[in-house]
């Protein structure tokens, strides 16, 4: 069974760069922006989650994230949160995420760090 891969950035394009290189690495992928996911979380839970931090509206990936943590039948789902900000392996630490990534990263990091925190 392929592991299932949620990717939630607002960033289309780079959205769609992300789902040809994680298919291309045997993961079924689905996306979704920050609105949309939270309304189809408990109904199709994912393998992993790739998280963009900041998004162009209110929503923050870091309060979902901190929320994916504290929700007792979410938490064992592992969040990898990704961002350009210098502060991202802190950020990552304070929402007790499983992992990240430093945008830009290298997409052998990418499939690296899924495998990673999925094996």
């Amino acid at each position: 069974m392929k592991p299932h891969l949620t990717i939630i950035d607002d960033d289309q394009g780079f959205v769609e760069l992300l789902r040809e290189i994680a298919e291309d690495a045997g993961f079924k992928v689905q996306t979704y922006t920050y609105a949309a996911f939270v309304n189809v979380l408990e109904q199709d839970l994912p393998t992993v989650i790739l998280l963009d931090v900041w998004f162009n509206s209110w929503q923050s990936g870091l309060d979902l994230a901190k929320a994916l943590k504290h929700n007792i039948s979410l938490e064992h789902v592992p969040v990898v949160l990704m961002s350009s900000d210098i502060d991202v392996g802190k950020y990552s630490e304070e929402v007790g995420a499983d992992s990240y990534l430093a945008k830009p990263f290298d997409m052998d990091q990418l499939i690296d760090t899924l495998q990673t925190v999925i094996n």
